[in-house]
């Protein structure tokens, strides 16, 4: 009777692991599949559509402000402020910035890096959508 109990036991705890790591492994599915790739045709199709047809160009984002895109729709860069000359060892922000590899220097990342080199949400596509 004992030998019965202990195995019903172990039986039980069996079930349960494996019913832990089902459902856990049933969430993970569903974050995975809510991100998706597009691609060419395929991103301009999908910004036209979760956007209705507005939306920035290239690596505009909702967050940033508008002033920086002109009538055309080009993103501008700002002009930069004038920095005061510094003493040696200390360099300007600019004259730092052209010792740095360009390998290392951060790059701006836009739609295209974002839902097509990596996947992409409907979220993450949303906040290319320009303002109604």
């Amino acid at each position: 009777m004992w030998r019965l109990y202990l195995r019903l036991v172990a039986i039980a705890a069996l079930c349960l692991c494996t019913l832990a790591q089902a459902q856990s492994d049933l969430f993970q599915l569903g974050d995975k599949r809510n991100t998706n790739k597009y691609c060419g045709r395929n991103l301009a199709n999908m910004l036209r559509y979760v956007c209705n047809g507005n939306y920035y160009p290239m690596f505009k984002k909702a967050s940033q402000d508008v002033e920086d895109v002109n009538d055309s729709g080009i993103w501008i860069q700002p002009l930069p402020i004038e920095e005061p000359q510094l003493q040696y060892p200390f360099h300007s922000r600019s004259n730092a910035a052209t010792l740095v590899p360009g390998s290392l220097r951060r790059h701006t990342r836009g739609v295209y890096d974002e839902c097509c080199r990596k996947s992409c949400t409907i979220q993450e596509m949303v906040s290319y959508c320009g303002s109604r």
